[in-house]
């Protein structure tokens, strides 16, 4: 394999995770890639598909946040910066990726729940309008989480926007409110990807009321190991004490997910709230004490 002559490697679908491009630049790195190849992107299926880009031969922006400042519609802490680079990228797995700016004759806003505009560094939702934005749904579904509004495609997913640069966080549908803040299920799931022996891709969070508590449950495709206490502790302290934690194995292939591999949160929820998800329980700490 030569990897010496790739310009451009562009990465998007899913909120890009740092871990993943380290690990594949490692892997390949003796072939010849570079990591300024790295191009991390935004879009949807609604826009077809890019909204925004980074630019050619610089390495991706990396920013820490202050997950306990997360509210909607307020100022996101940056702690730290940096840049995916070979010698700085250790515990960097639940950073968030810079998914560059605006691409020509498209335009990206930020706004509140009522929809106003938010300056850059506040958290909320990323809305997109330009030239190869769709113009609507058939048979659109009222409520539904992506939506078409005065020419404007609103997309449901949390973000903000830093030196020009979007950062997303997640699904707004797939996100709870603890003590205020927001707390997005990928945010969690990368947090939990960063602990030894917890693989990224099958562990889904997702969030309801289960049993008549508020639960947080972390539905594997693994059996228990040494990870499974440490990763509750982490669900726990993002959560709250009050807050049931479900860390649930689940067979090979048995969480839902889209055609393109993504998972599908509520209908996962859903199975889990009526029963019809076939799990063995690994941990299940119901009390404040436990």
């Amino acid at each position: 394999m030569d990897f010496s002559r790739w310009r451009a490697a562009a990465v998007g679908a899913e909120r890009v995770d740092p871990a993943a491009l380290d690990r594949f630049a490692r892997l390949v790195a003796a072939n010849g890639f570079r990591r300024e190849a790295f191009l991390p992107g935004y879009g949807l299926a609604e826009a077809t598909l890019a909204l925004t880009g980074s630019s050619l031969g610089e390495l991706p922006l990396l920013v820490s946040v202050d997950r306990a400042a997360l509210r909607f519609g307020d100022p996101v802490r940056v702690l730290e910066r940096g840049r995916l680079d070979p010698a700085g990228d250790k515990g960097r797995g639940d950073w968030l990726v810079g998914c560059g700016r605006p691409l020509p004759g498209m335009r990206l806003s930020v706004v509140d729940a009522h929809g106003a505009p938010l300056g850059e560094g506040r958290l909320g939702e990323i809305v997109a309008s330009g030239l190869w934005v769709a113009g609507g749904y058939r048979g659109a579904q009222v409520g539904a989480l992506t939506r078409f509004a005065q020419g404007r495609l609103y997309t449901g997913d949390a973000g903000f926007l830093l030196d020009g640069e979007v950062f997303v966080l997640g699904r707004m549908g797939d996100s709870t409110k603890v003590r205020g803040r927001s707390l997005y299920a990928e945010d969690v799931e990368a947090r939990l990807a960063a602990i030894p022996g917890v693989p990224a891709g099958p562990v889904v969070v997702v969030f309801g009321r289960f049993d008549g508590l508020d639960t947080v449950a972390a539905v594997v495709e693994r059996e228990r190991g040494a990870w499974v206490e440490p990763a509750a502790r982490r669900l726990r302290s993002q959560t709250g004490r009050s807050t049931r934690v479900l860390i649930l194995e689940v067979p090979r292939h048995a969480i839902p997910r889209t055609s393109s591999g993504k998972p599908r949160r509520r209908l996962l929820a859903q199975e889990l709230m009526e029963g019809r998800l076939s799990a063995t329980t690994l941990l299940d700490w119901r009390q404040a004490g436990s």
